[in-house]
């Protein structure tokens, strides 16, 4: 079924719907800018591909979460940055991994897909 919303011409069927164009929800709570390919959580103007914008002033600001929500021994979360065409390419890498091991969690630093540095539970 297509119509529109405001001006913007928005298609929803019972598995999908697509947006031509801007997108705001509620101001600045969401921002999909498509002239320029950006999101913004929390601001009307995206100054980056993806951003997030909060105001905590005085105090720290839980800005991005990213969780596994498995409990074994090995269970972890990584944040890679790919400096390549190829997104499955390690030559070009860089990354940051949260992992549990045995109920005690230490993170790890990575380049080029081997561990450079890792901090223990205890801060070592």
């Amino acid at each position: 079924m297509a119509g529109y919303i405001g001006s913007k011409a928005v298609l929803l069927s019972t598995t999908a719907a697509t947006v031509t164009g801007d997108m705001t929800v509620d101001t600045s709570t969401l921002k999909v800018d498509s002239g320029n390919n950006r999101v913004g959580i929390g601001t009307a103007s995206p100054h980056t591909t993806t951003e997030i914008v909060t105001t905590a002033s005085g105090s720290v600001s839980e800005s991005l979460q990213i969780r596994n929500n498995a409990t074994a021994s090995g269970t972890g979360s990584k944040i890679r940055m790919i400096n390549s065409t190829d997104a499955n390419s390690d030559a070009n890498s860089v990354s940051i991994t949260s992992n549990r091991t045995n109920g005690d969690n230490f993170m790890t630093f990575e380049t080029e897909d081997t561990e450079r540095m890792r901090i223990d539970a205890d801060g070592h």
